[in-house]
């Protein structure tokens, strides 16, 4: 019965988000998109299956599920690859009045959609800052891909026509008085990210690893390493607590 029940969902979230269907569904949405907490607005990048997923309430699923079910509300928080804003909502909601919420996204266009989507009645209660700067310890700029459909902010392997040049921050100087939450989706550059970083005051760590590589089993070990145990995952999210 388990196993036919999720063989459905897996249907219905492919008909829902990956299917033609739904791409044709998100050719016809405009921004901003209507969805079960008000409008939303998607960045130029932003594809029509990702607009379909942010009407029916599929987009970071996972991700959301979990700082629901295990972000601190009393203690301050630090979104890095905010994207447009949909994660950073959930945690609006999940914090406590007069909480700080720092979110640092490098893209452009993203950035410019999320100004737009803090403004929404989540954040009215909460010190909100928005960073539009890059992640790094080696540089002080980062090239980022600008290229159709690409939402992540991923770091450009040169100039390639698509890319733009954005200032970078160093996690250290980002991060509020501890006790503090973190919550991340950096499309892979977790671990060289985070391995310079002091995570002592850290009390949660919620974030998205890109498949089952050498390098992201690396990272788990090292933020076990710092005193943070893993309480749960799902799929490619993983809430670490202390």
């Amino acid at each position: 019965m388990a196993k036919s029940l999720s063989k459905f969902k897996a249907f219905i979230y492919y008909v829902l988000a990956e299917s033609p269907v739904a791409s044709l569904l998100g050719r016809m949405l405009w921004s901003p998109v209507p969805t079960w907490h008000g409008p939303f607005y998607a960045s130029r990048n932003c594809r029509a299956n990702t607009k379909s997923t942010l009407l029916f309430g599929l987009y970071e699923l996972a991700e959301r599920k979990l700082i629901q079910r295990h972000l601190p509300p009393d203690h301050d928080c630090v979104e890095l690859g905010a994207s447009m804003g949909v994660v950073s909502r959930c945690i609006a909601r999940r914090l406590g009045p007069g909480r700080s919420l720092l979110m640092v996204e490098p893209a452009p266009d993203n950035f410019e959609v999320l100004q737009l989507n803090t403004k929404h009645v989540s954040f009215k209660e909460l010190d909100v800052h928005l960073i539009n700067r890059a992640l790094s310890y080696a540089s002080d700029v980062v090239h980022l891909d600008t290229s159709a459909g690409s939402l992540g902010g991923r770091v450009s392997e040169g100039d390639l026509g698509h890319s733009v040049a954005v200032e970078s921050v160093r996690l250290d100087a980002l991060v509020p008085e501890p006790p503090y939450s973190i919550v991340m989706d950096v499309e892979g550059a977790e671990f060289e990210l985070m391995r310079h970083a002091d995570l002592r005051g850290c009390c949660c760590l919620i974030v998205e690893l890109h498949g089952d590589t050498d390098a992201n089993q690396e990272f788990v070990r090292w933020v076990d390493s710092e005193g943070l145990r893993m309480v749960e995952r799902k799929h490619q999210v993983w809430c670490f607590v202390r």
